[in-house]
């Protein structure tokens, strides 16, 4: 199983990443994304650690949103 320092690291990594992207305002959307997403693998590596399904359902639906959240943006950048 995967320690919970090396998920958080990735997670990290994953929130830095979107944050100065945002910061930047260069693909400020796709920051925004990344910083959801590391916010999800939080919740669920947490969850799975402490044993609560409540984490990864959040998870699940912090993903969903980010999803539904870049579609939108992909949409709006391509429009012409």
């Amino acid at each position: 199983m995967l320690p919970i320092t090396h998920a958080l690291y990735v997670a990290s990594g994953l929130l830095v990443i979107g944050l100065v992207g945002v910061a930047l305002r260069r693909r400020a959307l796709h920051g925004l994304v990344l910083a959801m997403a590391a916010t999800g693998l939080v919740w669920a590596v947490f969850a799975r650690a402490w044993g609560h399904p409540g984490g990864q359902v959040f998870a699940i639906l912090a993903l969903v949103i980010a999803g539904a959240y870049a579609v939108v943006g992909a949409a709006l950048t391509r429009r012409e």
